[in-house]
């Protein structure tokens, strides 16, 4: 089985995408990671959590303050992220291990939404300025294992005007509905320096994976298609 994500700025049109590849070809599943509300995964959390403690701790050390002074500084602003983020990395750190698992089982595609590209991006975005450094040896484990996993990354985006009316356009909930239109340029960009770090983290280190990038607003959907299964049978051909 081969594994590839979906990756881009809120608007780009991942979920769209995913949809029509899998109306094209039922041999098309998405892979959803360990839900943290499923009891069922409480060992899974509990190893993995634990497993990547240090780190997380680490990441809220401060040279001036201890690190519950730091994380109750924290919990005043975001209330809930410092346990998104505890749950996130178990999830990077244990996940890569079940679809290896899988992909020796099972032939086919699974598709990958909201990804490690994605968690490890929003990491970035909303942890502390200093995860990057004091969790390093977390972050290159952890980069390295999911280049080995992922097959490829297909990277969607366009223009902040055409991402921003289409986000706005939804039904469902997004920070850039409520903010202004420079604030939606701010978070994009940020969005976008968060993937490209990612990115350019595992594409460093001897992983496989390969990443393509796609302009939604150049190509159809149904051109997008036909591409994403060009490249996935010339993928297929060279393994």
């Amino acid at each position: 089985m081969r594994i590839v994500e979906l990756a881009g700025p809120a608007g780009s049109g991942k979920s769209t995408l995913s949809k029509a590849l899998r109306e094209r070809d039922s041999n098309i599943h998405v892979g959803v990671s360990p839900n943290v509300r499923d009891l069922r995964n409480l060992p899974f959390f509990l190893w993995n959590g634990s497993v990547s403690l240090p780190s997380f701790f680490a990441s809220y050390r401060d040279k001036n303050d201890g690190f519950f002074t730091v994380l109750s500084r924290k919990f005043k602003i975001h209330r809930s992220l410092p346990v998104m983020e505890m749950a996130s990395m178990a999830i990077l750190k244990g996940w890569p291990h079940q679809l290896k698992t899988a992909s020796r089982a099972n032939q086919g595609i699974m598709i990958l939404d909201q990804g490690p590209v994605y968690m490890l991006s929003e990491l970035l975005k909303y942890s502390s300025p200093d995860f990057r450094t004091a969790a390093s040896k977390w972050w290159q484990r952890v980069c390295n294992d999911w280049a080995n996993v992922l097959d490829m990354v297909i990277c969607l985006d366009t223009a902040d005007v055409i991402l921003t009316e289409r986000v706005r356009a939804r039904e469902t909930r997004h920070q850039i509905k409520g903010n202004s239109d420079q604030w939606a340029e701010q978070f994009l960009a940020r969005s976008r320096e968060s993937q490209s770090y990612v990115l350019k983290s595992m594409t460093d280190k001897c992983g496989t994976v390969k990443v393509i990038q796609i302009d939604t607003s150049h190509v159809s959907l149904r051109e997008t298609v036909q591409r994403i299964f060009t490249l996935l049978d010339e993928d297929k051909k060279i393994k």
